[in-house]
């Protein structure tokens, strides 16, 4: 069960081995991207993608960031600028529904993640 929870399995590609919280991003984005037929190099846009989430996050936040909705709405702002980047660089077919859903379960991931 932590396996899962923690992203620890084999699936985990090596750019995310050490950076804990972006390995629970890489849940959200692949399982969205998954959905999404024929999409070459499925494993290393969600990684990147997570990555840059993790960024985002980390740069943004600040002392009691989990408080201050100002600061989660940058954050999802940018997340969401970053998701509708993605769909031309890559030619994925990100719907509207699929962006939020990766924009609010990573805030809530990093809520839980980066709260101390």
């Amino acid at each position: 069960m932590a396996s899962v929870r923690d992203r620890t399995g084999d699936e985990i590609p090596d750019k995310l081995k050490h950076k804990v919280v972006a390995k629970a991003f890489y849940g959200v984005v692949s399982e969205i991207l998954n959905k999404i037929n024929n999409i070459p190099n499925l494993t290393d846009i969600s990684a990147d993608t997570a990555i840059a989430i993790d960024d985002i996050i980390q740069r943004n936040k600040i002392v009691d960031w989990i408080n201050n909705m100002d600061i989660q709405n940058k954050m999802r702002n940018e997340i969401e600028d970053l998701l509708y980047d993605c769909k031309p660089r890559y030619k994925i077919d990100l719907t509207p529904d699929d962006i939020d859903k990766i924009m609010e379960e990573s805030i809530n991931i990093a809520r839980i993640r980066y709260s101390a």
